[in-house]
């Protein structure tokens, strides 16, 4: 059991990545011979004498491996590379307004050039802060019994919403076009927010579902794949 959870908590959380205070890397080519003299354990403080680790060089952390607060609760962090790419279009885009505002005002004035340069300062305006959020704001998931903390920090203040008692949810969408959406929706204290979503398959939001409730005690409900299977069965 132990061993189809952890297959799953990795499947499930590729979106996530989980930091750690250090990751040792093997170097390539030979290492080059160190010598060292270890203090004797008895001049090491009492609460050091009994601490190692272990070297693996090469390998990776497991993405199943979750990290711990300031409060000592379990806690996630989604991977920031999606992050980054949508802050940096979001901050051309940005730029390239406000050139074609600046552009506008250089040329004749009048009531309708004036409020195009006004529309596209402001669509500017709007999209450098999207695209300082996305790359200076942090978010992270706090896991408790039957709870589940949502954690928003931007330029020194910090936003939490929490949802209580927690109740996980995989849901089914799809558009005119049949395009089909799934998401797995986390609700408590009268809140939903969804924590990831995927196009076509749901493999991405069940595993990490199944991840969450295995950790947190949380009702996971999957009437959407459960009724979806039946039609395709």
């Amino acid at each position: 059991m132990v061993g189809r959870v952890s297959l799953c908590a990795a499947a499930g959380l590729v979106w996530f990545g989980l930091p750690a205070a250090s990751v040792a890397r093997a170097l390539p080519g030979a290492a080059p011979e160190v010598t060292t003299t270890a203090p004797p354990t008895s001049e090491l403080p009492p609460e050091l004498r009994e601490v190692g680790f272990d070297q693996k060089p090469g390998e990776q952390v497991p993405l199943d491996l979750p990290f711990r607060d300031e409060s000592g609760a379990v806690a996630l962090m989604p991977a920031p590379g999606s992050r980054r790419t949508g802050g940096v279009l979001m901050g051309v885009l940005a730029v390239t307004l406000f050139v074609a505002a600046a552009t506008l005002f250089t040329q004749k004035s009048g009531l309708g050039l004036v409020l195009g340069v006004l529309f596209l300062a402001l669509a500017g305006a709007g999209c450098l802060y999207g695209a300082l959020w996305l790359l200076a704001a942090r978010e992270s998931w706090h896991m408790g019994p039957t709870r589940l903390e949502r954690r928003r920090e931007f330029l020194g203040r910090t936003w939490s919403t929490e949802f209580v008692p927690l109740e996980l949810q995989l849901t089914y969408t799809h558009d005119s076009d049949g395009d089909s959406r799934w998401e797995l929706i986390a609700s408590g204290a009268g809140r939903r927010h969804a924590i990831v979503g995927a196009l076509g398959d749901p493999n991405i939001p069940l595993t990490l579902g199944t991840w969450l409730a295995e950790r947190t005690g949380a009702r996971f409900v999957r009437r959407d794949l459960e009724g979806t299977l039946r039609r395709a069965g």
